[in-house]
């Protein structure tokens, strides 16, 4: 797909042998359907077991009133509270959660786009033909990478032959680098052609940000209303702008370090 994107200029698409990624994240949002709260989903389920045949019952939390209990919340209608079915893999590496106003598929193995859209085809399929959803209130696609200099051998090196100054900041001069004692940044933008936002966060990894040996990148694409036949392409759209994102952040010194390999 050819994406025209001011933010983040195109590159050619590899596939890492050393990818820093630790999470990957699609989640589809959805007026909330009663439906999927009344009964077990049982057709759902029909509809994945094959791929995903483990399943746990979780109880949603509701972030508006802290300490409600689950059961309380519901009767009062808060948003938030309900039951939320997750499928597995039998693995464990790959989850579909299905809750009363979202879909979600969550990797820690990704290997490549395909692979990832190809798990998340069949529960989508699923929720339309099943739940019907009117339109998805927002879709997003978030990657979040971890790059640990011990692990790949680049001890000797400061974080400005890693990464590009624009990100860095201050800690690309040698003088912060060795005193900064923790760093976490946060950006919002709007996707230049107008279809969707991204949400960057980025600093040094472990609690509060204080983890000098570790950069984290985590790049959340999202898109406000869509319609239900434009998701897919939504999503793909969000890939290839994630790519180039990851690419634009890294130096050369980095890329070659993470062993790419070029896809056509």
């Amino acid at each position: 797909m050819s994406v025209a994107d001011d933010l983040f200029p195109a590159s050619p698409r590899v596939i890492y042998a050393r990818a820093p990624l630790t999470e990957v994240v699609c989640q589809l949002r959805f007026p909330p359907i009663l439906r999927i709260e009344a009964g077990p989903p049982a057709d759902f389920q029909d509809r994945i077991r094959a791929t995903f045949p483990l399943l746990e019952r979780a109880t949603q939390q509701t972030n508006l009133v802290d300490g409600l209990p689950a059961d309380l919340a519901r009767l009062l209608n808060v948003p938030g509270a309900g039951s939320s079915y997750v499928f597995k893999t039998e693995d464990q590496k790959h989850t579909i959660t299905l809750a009363p106003e979202w879909l979600a598929l969550t990797t820690t193995e990704y290997q490549r786009w395909e692979g990832f859209r190809s798990l998340l085809i069949p529960p989508l399929q699923a929720l339309i033909e099943i739940y019907k959803p009117s339109f998805f209130s927002r879709i997003g696609l978030r990657y979040q990478n971890s790059i640990h200099k011990p692990s790949m051998e680049l001890d000797t090196h400061r974080w400005a032959e890693l990464l590009i100054p624009e990100v860095l900041g201050a800690l690309v001069l040698p003088q912060f680098e060795s005193n900064i004692m923790e760093i976490r940044k946060r950006i919002r933008c709007r996707l230049p052609d107008g279809s969707g936002s991204v949400f960057i966060q980025h600093g040094f990894g472990g609690d509060g940000g204080r983890d000098k040996d570790t950069y984290l990148l985590d790049f959340d694409f999202y898109a406000d209303k869509t319609e239900v036949q434009h998701a897919v392409s939504v999503l793909d759209d969000f890939h290839t702008r994630a790519g180039r994102a990851f690419r634009w952040c890294i130096t050369p010194t980095l890329h070659e370090r993470l062993g790419p390999q070029q896809l056509d």
